[in-house]
Parts: structure tokens; sequence; C-alpha cells
């Protein structure tokens, strides 16, 4: 059989598809021998061919001349808008045009075809060898996809028949990889700073999204009071009360929030000092025992607490119950003692005290004395002294609470004593204390022999 047909053709490529008007009968052969000319209409071409069927019983045909694409390539997969993804295939060379196929790897474990989505044809033909060049371009929405990674390839074939083989598919090579994921929130390091913020200083907070997603996200915040926002950046002045939510979100309302209370760093405002009993008397006891409890206000980080005596930080043995810090101290001689408690937030450098203080009453120690023999040379304080007539000797004591009001020196006879060998210094000490306007003399009495 001979047939005439206008297009263009090489030898090896064509294949043709004869269908009888009768009785629908189709068959698929290749043409060869194919001559080309130029007539006053157009190119021709001469195709010979074989086909197994009747021609005699059938009053007509249909031929159909193809070229299988030539390896097709697919363009950078784009982002269309906010929630489409758009993948462009094209292939130079193809008889007639084209039909695509769009499959999806997606997380290098399934591939499917894509059937959803729109799929859209440019066929533009060259003039000179009469092949068309198609150009197919998928639009699918991402909720399709899912979340993920996903990969695309297109399979061309041309649109002449549903009995496509597989030696008429040509397949593309699979485009770079796109993730599609949900937004992920991640608070920047300017946050909080060593993990507190400065009441009252003026602050800042980053919010990014931490997914690397192909899809654009909105960021935003919420806050309970007013804020400054540059682009995903937050602006606020510190308080104790702040709260912020950071919200990242894409057009497939997928979405991810992050609370955010800044730690506030503020300093105690007040701080009190307790002790029980404010007086004591060492003519009672032998040792005093103090117990105090130093009372802190809320603060942020918790201060450390020093407790000092006469400003001096002594070995006191304290705990801590909430903001309560007790101590306690015993004591063995007699005097006014100020008791201090000092609290110092790491973050401020003004610390804040409060002082009481302590009266424990008791004698002085034993008395010492010594002569005058002049002012630049005393001897030494001893209770074993030698005198003669006319030295003058003085008669020492410290220590006691409150000061001594008066000192006395009497002699006593000598029959006192069971020797002659010795006279008796009797040294009288007066003390007076104060308490609750009431005076109370006290007298103790200690005797020392002076050779």
């Amino acid at each position: 059989m001979r047939c005439d047909a206008v297009d263009d053709t090489t030898l090896d490529l064509y294949s043709a598809n004869i269908t009888s008007n009768s009785s629908s009968i189709i068959s698929v052969f290749t043409i060869k021998n194919v001559s080309l000319s130029l007539h006053n209409t157009g190119w021709f071409y001469t195709a010979e061919f074989n086909a197994n069927i009747s021609f005699h019983e059938t009053s007509g045909f249909f031929l159909h001349v193809f070229t299988p694409a030539e390896s097709p390539t697919c363009d950078e997969v784009k982002l269309l808008n906010e929630s489409n993804i758009q993948i462009t295939c094209w292939t130079k060379k193809v008889f007639p045009g084209s039909v695509c196929l769009f499959n999806v790897n997606s997380n290098l474990s399934s591939e499917y075809e894509l059937k959803q989505g729109h799929i859209s044809y440019t066929h533009q033909q060259n003039l000179t060898t009469l092949y068309y060049k198609t150009t197919c371009t998928l639009v699918v929405s991402a909720a399709i996809l899912g979340p993920g990674s996903h990969m695309f390839h297109v399979v061309m074939y041309p649109n002449i028949t549903s009995d496509i083989t597989e030696d008429m598919q040509r397949r593309s090579q699979y485009t770079s990889s796109i993730y599609l994921g949900y937004p992920k929130v991640l608070l920047g390091t300017d946050c909080e700073v060593h993990g507190y913020i400065m009441e009252n200083k003026q602050s800042n907070c980053t919010c990014s999204d931490l997914s690397n997603s192909f899809l654009p996200t909105q960021i935003y915040w919420l806050a309970n009071k007013s804020i400054i926002l540059e682009k995903e950046k937050l602006f606020f002045t510190a308080t104790r009360k702040d709260s912020f939510q950071c919200i990242i979100s894409n057009h497939l309302n997928w979405t991810d929030q992050v609370d955010f209370k800044p730690n506030i760093s503020y300093p105690p405002d007040t701080l009190t000092v307790n002790i029980t009993k404010q007086v004591f008397d060492l003519c009672n006891d032998t040792n005093i025992y103090i117990s105090g409890t130093c009372f802190v206000s809320e603060s942020n980080p918790e201060p450390s607490m020093i407790v000092n005596i006469n400003n001096l930080s002594m070995d006191i043995t304290s705990s801590k119950r909430e903001r309560e810090y007790v101590f306690n101290k015993t004591m063995t001689n007699p005097g006014i003692y100020n008791f201090s408690c000092q609290a110092n937030n790491k973050d401020y450098s003004k610390n804040i005290s409060i002082i009481t203080n302590v009266t424990i009453k008791g004698p002085s120690g034993i008395p010492k004395i010594f002569k005058n023999e002049n002012e630049e040379n005393k001897s030494q304080p001893t209770n074993l002294l030698k005198i003669i007539k006319g030295d003058t000797i003085t008669c020492q004591s410290k220590g006691g609470y409150p000061i001594l009001k008066n000192i006395s020196l009497r002699c006593g006879p000598e029959e006192t004593l069971a020797t002659s060998k010795y006279n008796i210094l009797i040294i009288e000490i007066i003390l007076e204390y104060i308490k609750k306007e009431e005076q109370n003399n006290t007298r103790s009495f200690h005797i020392y022999k002076i050779r």
C-alpha cells in the first residue's frame, strides 16, 4: 500500500495506526522507505508500509504518524503562590503534540501519578523541521502533596492513541527535592540574655521559622500589652506580668506557636530582721543563745543573704525557709551588738540591708593592778605587786556592760590575814545596770595579795 501524508519525518522514528471504517480494526505498523518532497501546498512525504489487513474490504482508512519525544527536561520546581506548586517540563522534538503524566516520589519511598491538579500545554511547531516543542505545566496544591519531601518527573508520549506501549514513552529525570513542612517556632537568643531580662529595660525578642519549608510563612505576635513589631522582631519594656505568644502559619493553615513569658530579673523591695529577745544578762546565763530571722520580699533571681555582727561576717548557722533566713549564734561576751541582714540580687548592684541591736549585760573581767612609777614606764598589770609607802597604784578593769561606773580601793586590817607577812587589798567593783527604768547595783569582790 502507498500513502501520502503532510508532515516531516525521519526514517526509523515513525509508526502508524490504521483503522478500518467498517470493522474498526486497528493495526500499528512501521513506516519505511520514506521520501520527502516540497509541493505548492507544503511538504509531502511518501511512505511504504506493510499491514496485515484486507484493504479491499475497507472503503477508507486513517493514517496517524508520530515521533516519540526526545528525553523530556523539567525545570526547577517553583512556588506559584502561597500554596500552589508549579512543575514545568518540555521536549524539543515530538510529533504530533505530546501528552504528559506527572509522577511524584514522596519521602523516597512511594511513587504515584499526580491525577489531581491542572496541566496546561503549549505546542510550538518548528516550521523548518515540522516537529513540535511541547511544554506541559502542572499546578498542584501543596495540600494534596502533604508534609514531607517530594520530587517529580514527567512521562511524555505522542497524543495519537490510548494504546500506549512502553517504547512510545519518554521519561525525564527527577527534579530536585522540595520539603513541605509544618512551621516550627524558634525564639532567638536575644529573648533572654543569660536567662533573665532586667525589669523596666528595653528588650527585644526574635521569632523565626526553623522548618525550612518550601512554603512561605507569616510570623506574628500576641501580647498582653503594647508592643512594637519590626518584621519578626518584638520590642517591649520588660515588666513582671509580661506574656507573649509567637505564631507562625502558612496559607494551608499549618501553624505552630510558642508562649514566651520573660524571666524578669528584679531586686527585693523590703527586708526585715527579727530577734525574739533583744536584752540578755550573762549574770543569769553563762552563754547566750541568740536566734533571729531575716525576711526578704519576693525577687528574681533569689538573692544571696549575708548576716553580719558589728559589720563583720560571722560564723552563723542559718537555714532558709521560703524567703525566710533563720540564723543562730551563741554569745559569751557582754556588749551591744548590731545584727544586720544584707540581701544582694546578682543582677543589681544595689544591696538592701537592715540592722537591729542586741544588748548583752554582764560583769567586767577580773581587774588588774599596776604601780605607776611614771607615765612612760608603767609596770605590767599583775595580780601580785610589791609596794612601799608613797607608791601610786592603779586598778584597771576591762569589758563588761554597761561600762563600770565606779572603782574603789581599800586596804583591810592586818588581823584579817593568818600571817602578818601580807597586806590585803580589797577591791570593790560597783556595776550599774539600766533595765526598764530600774536601777540595779551589783557588787563583786576580788581579793588580791600585794607583797
